[in-house]
């Protein structure tokens, strides 16, 4: 009996860490298919040497990624960009940005989510990030 008690104990554990995990856990769902569908109306595909088929938005001049159209709001996840694009959902917070001198900002798409893919740095009482 001591036995089944530890197994099912075990089982209820399992299954309590998969069903409280967070929500981030469950954009391993995302596909390129479901990236490509999703912000095609919003920009073009372009192939790059470098990084494949990237994403070039059709945002405004002075575009920023991390900087245009959104805030920063402390979650559970850490420091997290809230964007006001509707594309934001993808390009903030899976891949990464890249900037090319000839389409500006391009989105690489990459399929683990995270709150921001940026780097931060302190200093001198200051925080500061980049893309």
């Amino acid at each position: 009996m001591h036995l089944f008690n530890k197994i099912c104990g075990i089982g209820l554990l399992a299954f309590l860490l998969v069903t409280m995990a967070p929500a981030k856990s469950k954009a391993q769902d995302i596909s390129s298919q479901d990236f490509y569908d999703e912000l095609a109306p919003y920009g073009t595909w372009v192939s790059d040497p470098r990084y494949g088929d990237v994403w070039v938005p059709d945002a405004e001049e002075g575009f920023r990624p991390y900087a245009t159209r959104g805030h920063w709001v402390l979650t559970e996840y850490g420091n997290t960009w809230v964007s006001d694009y509707p594309w934001g959902w993808a390009t903030f917070h899976y891949g990464r940005w890249h900037y090319d001198d000839y389409y500006g900002w391009e989105w690489i798409p990459g399929y683990e989510w995270a709150p921001a893919w940026v780097s931060w740095r302190q200093g001198g009482g200051y925080y500061g990030w980049a893309p």
